[in-house]
C-alpha cells in the first residue's frame, strides 16, 4: 500500500515520466518502535485526543512507543497535573531519556525537564536537545542511511553537502565513506547538537543558516547533495540554488509523498533523471511513508 502510495503521489506530480517504485524496505520491528512520544494531560492522566472526536483517551501502554517510554509513562500517571502536555524521548539503543517539561510541584515522583538525551547509531553517538528532530524510529534509520549512502559515486573522492542536517545524523554516519561533508542547518538547538555529535569526524564542516541561502554561495565542486527536509518539503530558493550549482547526485529524502512530488517536479526538467524512488517504512502501522529518491544530472 505504501508503495502504491508513493507511486500515484509522484505520477501524479511528474505525469510525463515513467516511474518506477521499489518495494517498500519493512521496518525491522512493527510494534515499540518510536523513541518519541507526545502525550495530552488531563487531570494528571496521560492520553491521546482523537483527531476527529476530540476525546481525551487515557492510556497505560502505547503499543507504538519503545518500553522505555511506556515505562516512564507508567510511572508518570496520574501525576502530571500541572502541564498539559508531555513530551517523552527514550533511546532505543541507550536507555537514556529526557521528559519535558518541568514538574516539580506536586512531587512527580521521577526526574523531569532534561534538556537532552543521547541515542547511538551504527555506533555513533547523538547527543538530541529536546526541540531538535531525529528519526522517531531508531532500527529503521540505519536502513535509511544505506539507502543514502548507497546512491553516492565514487564515494571516497566525494564531497557531499547534507542540507537541512538537524542533529548532524546523515553527515556523522555519511562522513567514512566521503572525503568532506558540509552539513548546512539554520536551527540553533540542532546546531548546538550537531557540534557535538560531529567531534572526532574531521572531514565535517557545520554551516549555520538557512539550506536557500547557504547553498547560493557555496564554491568549489559539489559531488552529491542530500537533502532532507521538513514535512513541508524544500524552500523554493534551494530548488533553485541546487539548480544553480547542478550537482552530479542529488539524493532527497522525504517524508511527505506530496511535497517530494512537488519539488522533483521543480528541481527535475531538463536537468535530472530518476535512479532510485526507495520507500522506507518508518511508521509502521500509520499512513505516513519515507523515501529516498535518488537523481543524476543529465549527460
Amino acid at each position: 500500500m505504501k508503495q502504491e502510495q508513493v507511486r500515484i503521489r509522484l505520477s501524479d506530480a511528474l505525469p510525463e515520466c515513467s516511474l518506477q517504485v521499489e518495494p517498500t524496505i519493512p521496518s525491522p520491528t512493527i510494534y515499540g518502535y518510536r523513541n518519541h512520544a507526545r502525550f495530552t494531560s488531563r487531570r494528571g492522566m496521560l492520553g491521546f485526543v482523537g483527531a476527529l472526536s476530540h476525546k481525551f483517551i487515557p492510556v497505560s501502554q502505547c503499543m507504538l512507543m519503545n518500553d522505555g517510554i511506556n515505562y516512564w509513562l507508567t510511572k508518570l500517571q496520574g501525576n502530571s497535573t500541572q502541564t498539559s502536555q508531555v513530551a517523552i524521548r527514550s533511546g532505543q539503543n541507550t536507555g537514556d531519556y529526557l521528559i519535558q517539561p518541568t514538574m516539580q510541584s506536586p512531587p512527580v515522583g521521577v526526574p523531569t525537564g532534561q534538556s537532552t538525551f543521547t541515542e547511538t547509531l551504527g555506533g555513533s553517538p547523538f547527543r538530541i536537545g529536546s526541540p531538535s528532530f531525529f528519526q522517531v524510529n531508531s532500527a529503521q534509520a540505519m536502513n535509511l542511511v544505506a539507502e543514502v549512502i548507497s546512491g553516492f559515486d565514487s564515494a571516497q573522492e566525494s564531497v557531499v553537502v547534507d542540507a537541512y542536517a538537524g542533529v548532524g545524523t546523515l553527515a556523522v554516519l555519511v562522513a567514512p565513506y566521503v572525503q568532506k561533508v558540509l552539513a548546512i542547518e539554520e536551527s540553533f538547538s540542532a546546531i548546538e547538537d550537531a557540534r557535538i555529535n560531529v567531534e572526532g569526524h574531521l572531514n565535517i564542516e557545520i554551516i549555520q543558516g538557512k539550506t536557500e541561502l547557504v547553498l547560493k554561495d557555496l564554491s568549489g565542486d559539489i559531488d552529491a547533495l542530500i537533502l532532507d527536509p521538513p514535512r513541508s518539503g524544500c524552500h523554493p530558493e534551494a530548488i533553485d540554488s541546487v539548480r544553480a550549482i547542478a550537482p552530479n547526485k542529488v539524493i532527497y529524502v522525504s517524508c511527505d509523498p506530496v511535497s517530494l512530488g512537488r519539488d522533483l517536479a521543480l528541481l527535475m526538467p531538463g536537468m535530472y533523471d530518476i535512479e532510485k524512488i526507495q520507500p522506507v517504512d518508518m511508521f509502521p502501522h500509520t499512513h505516513h511513508i519515507e523515501c529516498v529518491v535518488s537523481l543524476r544530472l543529465k549527460s
